[in-house]
């Protein structure tokens, strides 16, 4: 049986950031970076697409935007893209195949939504796709081989899911899979190993400390010993040569690091 790594603290999560933004993105370690365009809040999240970042959809005012932007390091400038569809906000992000999926759960209006819209970087232009069963508004997302899993946050009615889905292209369709064994909003979340691992989370009541991990293979949700070292909500996850590393919150300056396996760092 695999041994799990324990999680453990990183310090200086500001130059941290540094650090990964340029694993991904293939930018100067020391980069001084141009700021986005605008403030946007709540959003989509951000996908990289041949080491350009994507953000897409987010608030900036009463209603959210339906706003995407493209971050180029060889040139460190923005640049607007082909708006979405509709106005977007508190969905997710995932890249299959070089394109953009984005999932909207907030468009301004009473309840939530439960659209997906998939973004082509070459024609510069969005299809609008089949919705999800359930609305997911602040769920955990994950791109394996080549479908987009989307687990838990607030359904339609504001109240908070377990429920799981998977978007496969292939055949254009949802499917609803085994449910999460906690249900909670506002989590990190990567995709590691074929594996959809979520980190924390808020449960309704209180931020949790819980890492649970979705096997496709299996259908099915294991809650792993290790702890996070404190309870983590609105934090976003990333994977750089095999480890995981989420926002540590609360203003530490820190980040939480997790690897299943001891990592071959190049």
């Amino acid at each position: 049986m695999m041994k799990l790594q324990k999680v453990r603290t990183v310090r200086g999560y500001r130059a941290l950031v540094g650090i990964l933004a340029a694993l991904l993105l293939s930018l100067p370690a020391n980069a001084a970076l141009a700021n986005m365009p605008l403030t946007l809040y709540q959003g989509d999240g951000a996908g990289v697409i041949n080491s350009q970042l994507y953000v897409a959809g987010g608030w900036n005012g009463p209603l959210p935007t339906n706003i995407l932007l493209k971050y180029d390091p060889p040139s460190n400038t923005w640049t607007s893209l082909a708006g979405m569809p509709h106005l977007s906000a508190c969905g997710a992000t995932g890249v299959i195949n070089s394109k953009l999926y984005v999932t909207t759960a907030c468009n301004g209006y009473s309840g939530y939504s439960n659209y997906l819209d998939v973004y082509d970087p070459v024609a510069n232009a969005w299809t609008s796709l089949p919705g999800s069963a359930s609305a997911h508004a602040a769920p955990a997302i994950g791109a394996i081989n080549g479908k987009l899993y989307v687990a838990g946050g607030l359904d339609g009615n504001g109240a908070l899911t377990n429920v799981v889905e998977v978007y496969d292209p292939a055949t254009n369709s949802w499917t609803t899979l085994a449910h999460m064994p906690t249900a909670v909003t506002n989590a990190a979340s990567v995709a590691l190993d074929g594996k959809l691992y979520v980190f924390g989370g808020n449960n309704g009541t209180n931020d949790v400390a819980t890492i649970e991990v979705y096997d496709p293979h299996k259908n099915r949700w294991t809650t792993l010993a290790s702890l996070l070292p404190a309870a983590i909500s609105g934090s976003s996850g990333v994977v750089v040569y095999g480890l995981a590393f989420m926002e540590a919150g609360g203003g530490s300056g820190t980040a939480n690091q997790y690897s299943p396996i001891a990592p071959s760092i190049p």
